[in-house]
């Protein structure tokens, strides 16, 4: 296949506001305040339009457009608790509330119970790193500055130190530190990772696993596991290297009976790297406080172990968690955001809006496809710092060690209108990552379903109504929902059929003045509550702040684009499809960045054949 010079993925992102939106609800310092204006909010207010509280629901209509499977664990059938298909609330309402925070220049925080993000550190290598690329450069130095030395011969070797991490019946973690010796074995490199623990020629051996230029393997010598001889390593630096989910190799705390890998290499790569516990431990060290013990390499500064790993050039922490410089620190606010005021902020009160249950439209007939196995991609992880973090400089990609690089923002996936779902192989046996056949809802299926909401202000219903106005204003657009989106799956229309308002006070009565059935309800225009949202956000944000979110919109805009996508070609095959670690290898090494979302269509639009 054709390399190319920028990287190509069945999803891109919208960009972060450039200030937060706060909600009309009153600021506060602590949370003890905001949760007394919070409920002075809610409550019903003067005469004044702008202070009536609105209870009601919308109805919607629900279509298809491309196969839809949403199900439950491994089965293959669609989610269907009544025996008919339904889609759960639940998958709703996420897919509301990611757009929500987006059109309302959301917060975006990783300290809370419903964290937007995972606030972690993120761990590299870059030892294959071209580094005779300028803009690489700093990536290649990143990883060898820290794990690295030169040598007596002037070539680079690992300055890590050789260790046993262990664990005390009291939880605390230590690393005992000792020797280590290499050892020269062509075939090393063939074999899968092992610790030895009886090695013939004494100590413990350590083989890493398979590696085409492996030739040596390490044999730590057995130290004085007493007290003394032990350094502390703080609780932070272990839940860091746990937190590392895209690591491949050796984990070093994995049980013995559940470690394949994780099922991230080839299935023939099975490992006995495995740690010694229990009376194990005990036995092996000699000391009866010792519950776990297993042979690794590490770094220390001042005394202090900074990160650890399997092997000397292992996986090391970049310098700063996600949430540390990545993310500016005025979207981190724990002020509220219409987000908190509509669907509640978990640790402080409830939302005001629920849910139903989509079901299948009356009259509607529900065809499925053939039971088969999806496709299985692999999908870059958040490590791949060229397609997560903004890239403005092309002579200098920006990096998660860059103090200030910020992440490209929340991650929507294309539509793929003519993409097939299916794997290839799918007549056999899954192969990677999908272990069981889905049989998903054919194209053109309808549903309806109904959002309740309660005592929610002009402003605040608007913000929840732009959410579904998206495709009334612009019809080309479709969302997102279910499993099996970057495979074509899950792209369907959204149509608002109803909004009504009740009336508390007419609701206790049963009949109105001339004898009819009083309903306490009746319709409203759902354009009078998104104009007064629209209002708002542009008298509460700056000129700045105006300027970044008509880019966000722009970017968003061109992600829910079904009608483009319909009218190119190539578009899966060539603009947005995931890339492949063996086909696109130069693309993948030489780290070329993701484009924006507006960029891909330009593209796409600069290759479409003219018509005469």
């Amino acid at each position: 296949m054709e390399e190319q010079a920028y990287a190509t993925a069945a999803y891109n992102f919208v960009p972060l506001p450039d200030e937060m939106l706060h909600a009309e609800i009153k600021p506060a310092a602590t949370d003890e305040e905001r949760k007394a204006n919070y409920i002075a909010h809610v409550q019903p207010k003067g005469t004044n339009e702008n202070d009536e509280r609105l209870t009601g629901y919308l109805d919607i209509e629900l279509k298809a457009e491309t196969p839809l499977f949403i199900g439950i664990g491994n089965s293959e059938k669609f989610f269907s608790p009544t025996g008919a298909p339904r889609i759960p609330g639940s998958t709703l309402r996420g897919m509301t509330k990611n757009l929500v925070k987006i059109l309302t220049c959301g917060a975006m925080r990783g300290n809370k119970d419903d964290a937007d993000f995972n606030d972690k550190t993120l761990y590299f290598r870059s030892m294959a790193v071209k580094r005779s690329l300028p803009e690489l450069k700093p990536f290649g130095m990143a990883y060898t500055d820290e794990i690295s030395a030169v040598g007596k011969d002037g070539k680079l070797h690992s300055k890590a130190e050789a260790g046993f991490l262990i664990q005390t019946d009291d939880g605390a973690w230590w690393m005992v530190p000792t020797n280590f010796s290499t050892v020269l074995d062509e075939s090393v490199g063939k074999r899968a990772a092992a610790v030895i623990w009886d090695d013939p020629a004494g100590g413990v051996r350590c083989d890493s696993g398979p590696m085409n230029s492996k030739t040596h393997y390490t044999i730590h010598e057995i130290p004085d596991f007493s007290a003394p001889m032990r350094i502390s390593v703080a609780p932070e630096v272990v839940e860091s290297y746990q937190a590392d989910t895209t690591r491949r190799g050796v984990d070093l705390f994995n049980l013995p009976e559940n470690w394949i890998n994780k099922g991230k290499q080839k299935s023939s790569y099975t490992t006995a790297a495995r740690a010694l516990q229990g009376d194990d431990a005990k036995a092996f060290t000699q000391q009866d406080d010792i519950q776990y013990v297993m042979p690794c390499f590490y770094i220390a500064k001042n005394g202090t172990i900074c990160h650890f790993g399997f092997q000397r050039n292992y996986r090391i922490p970049y310098p700063y968690s996600i949430g540390n410089t990545h993310i500016p620190e005025k979207l981190q606010s724990d002020d509220i955001d219409f987000a908190d005021a509509i669907f509640g902020r978990k640790e402080l009160w409830s939302g005001r809006v629920a849910f139903e249950d989509a079901t299948v439209k009356p009259g509607t007939e529900i065809s499925f496809e053939p039971a088969a196995f999806s496709k299985t991609l692999g999908s870059p992880k958040p490590t791949s710092f060229q397609l997560y973090l903004e890239q403005k400089n092309p002579k200098r990609l920006a990096l998660w060690s860059d103090k200030n690089a910020k992440i490209r923002g929340y991650k929507l996936y294309w539509h793929q209108p003519k993409q097939s779902w299916e794997s290839e192989d799918h007549k056999t046996e899954a192969d990677n990552m999908s272990k069981h056949k889905i049989e998903p809802i054919k194209a053109g299926a309808v549903f309806t379903g109904r959002i309740r909401f309660e005592r929610l202000s002009r402003v605040e219903l608007g913000a929840l109504l732009s959410v579904f106005a998206l495709e009334k204003e612009n019809p080309r657009l479709r969302y997102k929902i279910g499993q099996g989106k970057s495979i074509g799956l899950g792209s369907i229309s959204i149509r608002m059929e109803h909004l009504r308002l009740i009336d508390a006070e007419k609701n206790t009565t049963l009949f109105t003045a001339d004898g009819q059935w009083e309903h306490g309800e009746q319709e409203a225009s759902p354009e009078i509550y998104t104009r007064a949202f629209e209002k708002y956000r542009d008298d509460h944000l700056s000129a700045k702040g105006r300027a970044a979110y008509a880019a966000l919109r722009q970017e968003l805009i061109a992600l829910m684009d079904y009608d483009f996508a319909k009218q190119h070609p190539e578009w899966s095959t060539k603009d947005v499809r995931m890339m492949d670690i063996e086909k696109d290898k130069k693309t993948f090494t030489t780290h070329r960045p993701l484009p924006t979302a507006t960029e891909v269509r330009q593209r796409a639009e600069e290759r479409k054949p003219q018509k005469n």
